[in-house]
């Protein structure tokens, strides 16, 4: 690369005056992903434009020939090329790390996003006219101009789309312009595609004597002579690829200190563990305290219903928080759990799954506050504890009248994570740096390979315009809660501290479940993880009044969780998940992950607390 042309991009990027422009027409051989152009093919093919191998094919062209009765389809193709997960790539995590306040990309795919979180360093996306106003300056801003295939309304298409897009995306296009300060940079661009002559049109043509300086490096060399043509056209093209571009630039700001070349693609991770269980029959059980008894009835199993068996309680119901170890007290609930009658029900339904090859869920139905607050999840039957056994996931299960269907997620798991303010508003602190680097060191597999996109909400932003704003933005599958919890025994309602500003100063805002699942209806979310004091409690609990209002399933903590034990259960928990496993089993194998952590004997892996009103576990389709 010339060396005059380096200097001089190093000086613009240096002073903030440096546009980087991003195409996706890479090789796959170069990315690991299908460019443009390989898609452009795959759609045509698809829809029965047929070009032979030799003819390159533009995706809006593509596109505008098949016309808008099929934009749904073409919009299928697309995630299916690039909605798969995949680890973030050596060119988008070198992009991440140069110190450019204004990115624009043309790409659908969220390659890009995903290598700033790795390299924590927040970006701020705008995909539509929306997001401008939301923008601020301390922030580097990547411009999605094409839009986003998480959001399909935000697409630009076809040529007819790309033409009206100065009126269209009025706001988006106004903000590319104010950013030209003083030098663009193009990388990754067929220049035969129309997508490329509009944007060269957009940018520099139709800007006259404002046009910035303009470098490139296209994805592929270009013929003998063209280079002095589009010189003529106010871009100098450079003799050097992307990718060593890329690479030039983060040596010299001293990024890295290895070659970029030398570096691997990383490929797509395996595909999902499958669970052993591919389908659980359910028992379900009923457990109501009757005076100094805990009455058991079998309401629905392969082996029929039962008469009511019971066991004595023997005094308070036994607790979990503040003891050393479960020896013995496991025993007395499992006898609670599966008394007389009831057990030999279980054990023919353990047994009649077992030849099938099927597992058996216990589905626990409480009646009231006295069961509800046995920790059943602790029960060790005979040699066996139901709530470690992937044969036997244990539920609380909630009667709801809404039904809850599997969501298909073609895609990674989108997961916020709010870490609620502590000492700020005058509550105990928390640790919140330690549980950040912890939960982003547990998950990092699952953020490399794609599976999982982690956002965060935290501190004095966990408001409640700060958490509706921030679950508009994301639209997370899951949600994830850290901070302070309470129960009100007056309104018998469970809360969770948010921040509020009063008169100048932060104060603890306690949000109930009643507001919180006013927050959360109607936005897909499938499943919430409380990491709070008294979310596990019964009836008004977080937890159980969430999926009672509006999540499938959420699990809450029936006592204080230390903070080695709530990350190995995160950590087995999402990587589960991930692969897809129902929402239960998932909750065994980061039960099993506490247990690796903390020990059997510990009382922790028993904590917490899932309910469920799905009827089979299966969240994600």
């Amino acid at each position: 690369m010339d060396e005059k042309m380096l200097n001089l991009l190093l000086d613009e990027a240096r002073r903030g005056r440096l546009t980087l422009f991003i195409g996706g027409d890479m090789n796959a051989d170069v990315t690991g992903l299908p460019s443009q152009g390989d898609v452009a093919r795959r759609v045509a093919e698809r829809l029965g434009q047929p070009a032979s191998a030799e003819q390159s094919l533009a995706l809006s062209s593509v596109v505008q020939r098949a016309g808008r009765q099929r934009t749904r389809d073409v919009i299928q193709i697309l995630k299916e090329s690039w909605e798969k997960s995949y680890p973030t790539q050596p060119f988008d995590n070198m992009v991440a790390r140069l110190p450019i306040e204004t990115f624009v990309t043309t790409r659908y795919d969220d390659g890009l996003e995903r290598a700033f979180r790795q390299a924590e360093r927040p970006i701020q996306p705008v995909v539509t006219d929306f997001d401008t106003a939301l923008t601020r300056r301390d922030q580097p801003v990547l411009v999605k101009l094409y839009g986003d295939l998480r959001q399909p309304e935000s697409l630009t298409l076809s040529e007819d789309d790309l033409y009206d897009l100065s009126s269209t995306k009025r706001d988006v296009t106004r903000l590319v312009e104010s950013a030209l300060r003083g030098t663009c940079l193009f990388l990754c661009f067929d220049f035969d595609s129309p997508d490329f002559l509009f944007l060269w049109r957009q940018v520099l043509r139709d800007l006259g004597n404002m046009a910035p300086m303009a470098y490139a490096a296209p994805s592929t060399p270009l013929p003998p002579g063209e280079s002095s043509v589009w010189q003529e056209r106010n871009i100098t093209v450079l003799d050097a690829t992307p990718l060593a571009v890329v690479q030039a630039l983060a040596e010299r700001l001293e990024l890295v200190g290895t070659s970029l070349a030398a570096t691997p693609i990383v490929k797509a991770a395996p595909p999902p563990a499958q669970s052993p269980f591919k389908n659980y029959r359910n028992f379900d059980l009923e457990l109501a305290s009757v005076g100094e008894w805990i009455e058991a009835r079998v309401l629905r199993s392969t082996e029929g219903e039962s008469e009511a068996a019971v066991a004595g309680l023997g005094g308070p119901p036994p607790r979990l928080d503040g003891i050393g170890s479960l020896t013995g007290l496991d025993e007395e609930i499992g006898y609670r759990l599966l008394p007389g009658s009831v057990a030999e029900r279980w054990a023919a339904a353990l047994a009649t799954a077992e030849n099938a090859g099927e597992g058996v869920r216990l589905r626990l139905f409480l009646r009231d506050e006295e069961a509800a607050a046995i920790p059943w999840e602790a029960a060790k039957v005979g040699e066996r504890r139901p709530g470690l056994r992937l044969q036997t996931p244990l539920v609380r299960y909630v009667n709801a009248a809404r039904s809850a269907d599997a969501l298909g997620v073609n895609g990674p798991l989108r997961l916020l994570i709010v870490l609620g303010p502590s000492a700020e508003v005058g509550l105990e602190p928390l640790d919140s740096n330690r549980e950040r680097a912890a939960l982003e060191a547990a998950l990092a597999e699952l953020q490399a390979t794609g599976r999982v996109q982690l956002h965060w909400l935290e501190g004095e932003a966990v408001s409640r315009d700060g958490l509706q704003d921030r679950l508009r933005r994301v639209q997370p599958h899951l949600l994830h809660f850290i901070g302070h919890g309470e129960y009100d025994e007056t309104t018998r309602l469970g809360t969770l501290a948010f921040a509020r500003e009063r008169e100048g100063l932060l104060e603890a805002d306690w949000v109930n479940t009643e507001e919180l699942s006013i927050l959360l209806d109607g936005l897909g979310i499938r499943f919430g993880l409380f990491n709070a004091c008294q979310t596990g409690r019964g009836a008004g609990g977080v937890a159980h009044a969430l999926v009672r209002s509006s999540l499938p399933a959420a699990l809450g903590m029936q006592a204080d969780v230390p903070d080695d034990a709530a990350i190995a259960f995160a950590g087995g928990f999402y990587r589960a998940l991930a692969d897809r496993w129902p929402v239960d089993a998932a909750v065994v194998e980061a039960r099993k992950s506490v247990q690796n952590a903390v020990g059997l004997d510990a009382p922790w892996w028993a904590l917490p607390v899932l309910y469920m009103r799905a009827e089979d576990g299966k969240l994600f389709g």
